[in-house]
């Protein structure tokens, strides 16, 4: 199955799917392992400094891939910035970079990457759900509202969105009133 000849839910969103082996790699490393011992024992015992050296070269040169490499996991920030340049249409990609920015309260470049992940799927309701967040962190109560009753066309189910769209209009309701007694 993570070949793609069958396709499972996790290919809507990528069809890099190598995480899913890591388990199923064990036997294969037994295997080379296996192998490696087998040719050891066949090759001449002199050659065996060399072949340690060999050895000792490729771990060094992994582990030097592995560090240049792993700057990229830093933050969420980093990741989902790498991702998205490596794969600018993918739009969850463009919405955890979001989260992540909103996270730092860098909020105007969060709802621009909320919009992004919109533009490239305007029926993803985390999206609005989200926008709606940084919208109305902002003050824009309105567009906030508007973004959440947006994600429930969507999807009606989505327990967080029903939940922020009542604390937004309850909060919008109770500003109406303190303006209206403050007259």
């Amino acid at each position: 199955p993570f070949i793609g000849f069958h396709e499972i839910s996790f290919m809507r969103f990528s069809w890099v799917m190598d995480h899913f082996l890591y388990i199923p790699i064990i036997g294969l490393i037994g295997l080379a392992v296996a192998a490696l011992e087998h040719t050891d024992m066949l090759l001449p015992t002199i050659t065996r400094p060399y072949r340690m050296g060999l050895v000792a070269a490729v771990v060094i040169l992994l582990a030097m891939a592995s560090r240049s490499y792993a700057k990229i996991y830093v933050n969420q920030i980093a990741l989902w910035t790498y991702t998205i340049r490596l794969h600018p249409e993918a739009w969850p990609a463009h919405n955890n970079l979001g989260n992540a920015l909103s996270d730092a309260g860098r909020l105007p470049e969060a709802m621009e990457q909320y919009e992004e992940a919109l533009s490239l799927n305007p029926s993803y309701p985390e999206a609005h759900n989200d926008l709606g967040i940084a919208l109305f962190d902002m003050g824009r109560v309105p567009e906030a509202i508007e973004q959440f009753k947006e994600a429930l066309k969507f999807c009606p189910t989505l327990v967080a969105v029903q939940t922020n769209l009542q604390k937004v209009e309850a909060y919008e309701k109770a500003q109406l009133e303190k303006g209206s007694r403050s007259k």
